[in-house]
């Protein structure tokens, strides 16, 4: 520094054509031009040495807020990995779970279905009416088809106890629409039994009259009304014989496989509990008439 101001002394000298010895003299005046020039010296030489400290605080500070901002970055690229692996290992157990039942169920309905194996017949293409395919669609839409009317049933597996009038009221009109969709009368008069006990304005579930037909069904097969038609018997025949033929050919006559179509959907492919219960009062009705 005090090279500096003396080179600012001998620079002031030649400005002002003022002597060294002179100009030592005169700095003691402060009002002097020369002392005014030295102030200033002194004042930029100064303002020049803290200049660095000052930028040299700015890079530390911008140092530090970057170094905060990666350190919060990376913490949040942690916590999005520990939640991504949180969720894959919920949905590894989920899918795990999801399979053991499915293999337990499984292993359930080959059990059940070895105990008393029935032989489902498949139907070819041609085999299948036109209108199936409406059916079936309306039947899945409208959830499990063809829920029998609730209804106590006699011991051993016996057939359904029923109000013989009704029955025959009734049994030349279903013998009529049997016939008439080729299926034998005794199966036709077990169905008609097991859904309703031949109570034409039975209802269960959005099942409707006699067979228990469902409206969106019916409507599959060519009908164009409403649920209270149904509750008409010829109407209800009409239908339901002709969804109940459906279930007849594609089983290949098989009592079981045609009354396992009836209840749960033509394409049901196995047999369940539910449809063994059916079969096994159908057959007895069957041997009953």
């Amino acid at each position: 520094m005090k090279s500096t101001i003396g080179a600012a002394i001998l620079a002031a000298c030649a400005i002002t054509g003022v002597s060294a010895t002179h100009a030592s003299a005169s700095l003691n005046d402060t009002s002097s031009p020369l002392a005014v020039l030295m102030q200033e010296a002194r004042k930029k030489e100064a303002a020049a040495a803290e200049a660095p400290v000052e930028k040299t605080q700015v890079h530390k500070g911008r140092e530090t807020r970057a170094s905060k901002a990666e350190r919060r970055a990376a913490a949040r690229l942690a916590r999005a990995e520990r939640a991504r692996e949180a969720r894959a290992a919920r949905a590894a157990e989920k899918a795990s779970h999801a399979r053991a039942v499915t293999e337990a169920t499984k292993a359930a309905d080959d059990k059940a279905a070895s105990a008393k194996p029935i032989v489902v017949a498949s139907a070819s293409a041609t085999d299948l009416p036109t209108a199936s395919a409406a059916v079936e669609a309306a039947a899945r839409a409208s959830g499990k088809e063809h829920d029998a009317v609730p209804g106590k049933a006699s011991r051993h597996g016996k057939a359904l106890g029923f109000d013989a009038e009704a029955r025959g009221g009734i049994k030349g009109l279903i013998a009529k629409h049997a016939a008439a969709n080729g299926i034998p009368f005794a199966l036709a008069d077990a169905v008609v039994r097991i859904e309703s006990r031949y109570n034409p304005g039975a209802s269960n579930g959005g099942a409707v009259g006699l067979m228990q037909i469902k409206p969106q069904t019916a409507r599959g097969l060519g009908y164009s009304g409403g649920a209270a038609g149904l509750k008409n018997a010829e109407t209800n025949l009409t239908y339901g014989m002709k969804y109940l033929a459906q279930a007849y050919r594609m089983s290949g006559g098989n009592t079981c496989a045609t009354v396992m179509r009836y209840q749960s959907g033509h394409y049901a492919q196995r047999i369940n509990a539910a449809n063994r219960a059916y079969c096994g009062k159908a057959r007895a009705i069957m041997a009953s008439n």
